[in-house]
């Protein structure tokens, strides 16, 4: 009975890392998107701060495109880069949580299988 709970211990930990890695991979996921979206309007920026003030600019809204003042355009960029700096603190903090967590499960998992019966692993493993 006991070999029992040790094995159901076991396996409920097994799926907590796993849970925590697909969490911790979105989270990578989410950085790079957020990080690549930064990058991309800074490039714009940069760009844009080339062409004069007079120069006539467009702003896309969906699939069309409108004339707009660059300093709108500018506005609109800072603000995005702005978001993105956010959302890169918010998502990086909460991907270091996740890999804390992860860590921990996984060295309680480790923990457990080191300490349980060698007939309960090899029960689970089908050896």
């Amino acid at each position: 009975m006991a070999e029992d709970k040790e094995g159901q211990a076991i396996m409920e930990l097994f799926d907590r890392v796993q849970l925590h890695r697909e969490n911790a991979s979105k989270f990578a996921q989410q950085d790079r998107s957020a990080a690549v979206m930064r990058q991309r309007t800074q490039l714009t920026l940069s760009e844009l701060a080339a062409v004069p003030e007079e120069t006539r600019v467009y702003k896309s809204i969906g699939k069309a495109y409108f004339h707009s003042p660059m300093a709108t355009v500018v506005g609109a960029l800072e603000g995005r880069v702005a978001s993105c700096d956010s959302d890169l603190l918010s998502i990086r903090q909460q991907r270091d949580a996740v890999e804390k967590k992860l860590r921990e499960s996984d060295k309680e998992l480790q923990e457990l299988i080191r300490a349980s019966a060698p007939d309960t692993l090899q029960r689970m493993t089908g050896a």
